[in-house]
C-alpha cells in the first residue's frame, strides 16, 4: 500500500523520469529522436505538477539562482563580535520607530546586529539602520521570515564554527515592550541550545463545540510542537556543528505561509529535538491551571473577553457564544470558563490568544503586530494593551498602526 502511495506521488513520478532521462543521456547509442521524445516527456511532467511540488522542487534554486543576484550587502558601523543577532523586518511603508527600536536592543545586549531588509530604504533611513548595525542584507521579498534568515545564515558560514550564540528574530512582534522582561538575558539563563520566547501545539485541542473535553497536558513530543519564530536564541553547541549550516543550505523556500511555517517553525524546531539539543522557551504553560486559579471570576471573564483569534474564527464563535450565555447566567460557570480559555491556548498558541495575560502580568516582552491590522474586535483588544503602556511607546505604535493601515 505504501508503494502504491509513493508511486501516485506526483514528485516521485517526476524523479522516476528524470531518472530515466539521465540514463538514456549517458547512452551515446540513443538516436536524437528518441532523446527529444524524452525530453517533451519530462516537459509535460512538470507542466502536469501540482503547484506546491513545483514549488518544492524548483523556488529555492530559482531563488538561489536568479532572485539572490538582487541582493545588497552592506557593513554597518558596529564592530563584528562572536554574538550575532539576525533582524529580519519588511518596513512596507518606511522604516518605523519599532525597527530601530528592536535594532537598538539587541546592539545593547551585546550582540552585532545582522540586518535583514525584504525592501528597499531610502538614503535618511539607509544610513539610521547602517550606523546601528553590524551588516545590511537588502533582499527580494521572497520565503517569509525563514527566506531572510537563511540568507543570514548562509552569509555567516565562515563565523558559524566560533560564534557563542545567534538570535532569530523579526518584526511581526513589537519589541521589546518598557518594563517587560529582558528577554534575551531570560534566553541566556535558560542555559538550552535552542530559547524561544514561546511555544505552540504542546497540549493536544478539542474541536471549539468540545472545548469542555481539554485535558491540559504539555507534550513536547507531539508532532506539531515547535517554538514561535519571532524570538529564538541559538547557542554554540547548535551553531559549531555543520549539520546546522546544512539545514539552511538545504531549506526550501516557499511564499505560501502554511508551509513555511511546516518547514521552518516546525521543522527546525523538529531538527533540534532529533540530534539531541536542549531546548526550553522563557514563558511556560506547563500547568495552565496555576494560572488561571489565582483569579476572580470577573477577571477571567475578562481574559475571555480578551482573547484573540487570528486564525481560529470556529473557536472565536464558540467563545462569543460561550461570554453570551454566561453574562445572562445567575451563576458564573468557573470550571467550563477556565477549560474554554485552555483550549484556545492549545489551539491558537499562547502568543496570540493570551497576549494580553501575558504582557499584563507575566512580563511577556513580545506583542503580535497582526491583531492591531484586525476589524474583528481584536484591533480594541490591543489598543487596550496599549492603553496601560508607556505613553511615549503607546503613541510610537499608534502612529505606525495608522501609517500602514
Amino acid at each position: 500500500m505504501e508503494q502504491k502511495q509513493m508511486r501516485a506521488n506526483p514528485a516521485y513520478r517526476f524523479k522516476r523520469e528524470l531518472k530515466r532521462l539521465v540514463q538514456h543521456m549517458r547512452n551515446p547509442l540513443i538516436p536524437a529522436n528518441k532523446l527529444k521524445r524524452e525530453l517533451l516527456r519530462i516537459g509535460w511532467q512538470i507542466i502536469n505538477l501540482p503547484p506546491f511540488v513545483i514549488s518544492y522542487l524548483f523556488a529555492t534554486p530559482y531563488y538561489d539562482l536568479v532572485l539572490a543576484k538582487k541582493r545588497k550587502t552592506l557593513d554597518g558601523k558596529a564592530a563584528p563580535k562572536s554574538r550575532i543577532a539576525i533582524y529580519l523586518f519588511y518596513p512596507r511603508k518606511g522604516l518605523q520607530k519599532s525597527h530601530l527600536r528592536a535594532i537598538d536592543y539587541l546592539a545593547q545586549s551585546g550582540y552585532a546586529p545582522l540586518v535583514i531588509c525584504n525592501a528597499t530604504l531610502d538614503g535618511v533611513e539607509l544610513r539610521k539602520v547602517l550606523d546601528r548595525c553590524w551588516r545590511y542584507i537588502e533582499r527580494p521579498n521572497f520565503g517569509y521570515d525563514f527566506g531572510g534568515y537563511r540568507d543570514g545564515i548562509l552569509s555567516i558560514e565562515a563565523q558559524l564554527g566560533s560564534l557563542e550564540r545567534l538570535i532569530l528574530t523579526n518584526d511581526s512582534t513589537w519589541f521589546p515592550l518598557p518594563g517587560a522582561m529582558d528577554w534575551i538575558g531570560a534566553s541566556e539563563t535558560l542555559n538550552v541550545d535552542y530559547a524561544g520566547a514561546a511555544w505552540a501545539w504542546a497540549v493536544k485541542h478539542e474541536d471549539p463545540k468540545n472545548f469542555e473535553k481539554i485535558q491540559w497536558a504539555v507534550d513536547k513530543d507531539r508532532r506539531n510542537f515547535h517554538y514561535a519564530s519571532y524570538a529564538l536564541n541559538i547557542a554554540a553547541p547548535i551553531l559549531n556543528t555543520k549539520k546546522f549550516y546544512r539545514f539552511w543550505k538545504n531549506f526550501r523556500l516557499t511564499n505560501e505561509k502554511n508551509r513555511t511555517v511546516r518547514r521552518g517553525e516546525i521543522g527546525l524546531t523538529a531538527w533540534v529535538k532529533k540530534h539531541g539539543f536542549s531546548h526550553g522557551a522563557t514563558t511556560e504553560l506547563v500547568e495552565i491551571s496555576q494560572l488561571l486559579s489565582i483569579k476572580s471570576d470577573d477577571e477571567i471573564l475578562g481574559l475571555i473577553k480578551n482573547l484573540i483569534f487570528v486564525t481560529d474564527p470556529k473557536m472565536k464563535e464558540v467563545t462569543e457564544a460561550f461570554l453570551s450565555e454566561a453574562q445572562a447566567s445567575k451563576t458564573f460557570p468557573r470550571e467550563l470558563a477556565e477549560r474554554l480559555i485552555a483550549n484556545a491556548v492549545a489551539r491558537q498558541g499562547m502568543s496570540y490568544s493570551i497576549m494580553s495575560e501575558l504582557i499584563e502580568n507575566h512580563g511577556f516582552a513580545f506583542m503580535k503586530k497582526s491583531p492591531a491590522f484586525r476589524s474583528d474586535g481584536t484591533d480594541i483588544v490591543v489598543k487596550s494593551i496599549l492603553e496601560k503602556t508607556d505613553p511615549v511607546f503607546r503613541e510610537e505604535v499608534l502612529l505606525e498602526i495608522e501609517t500602514l493601515q
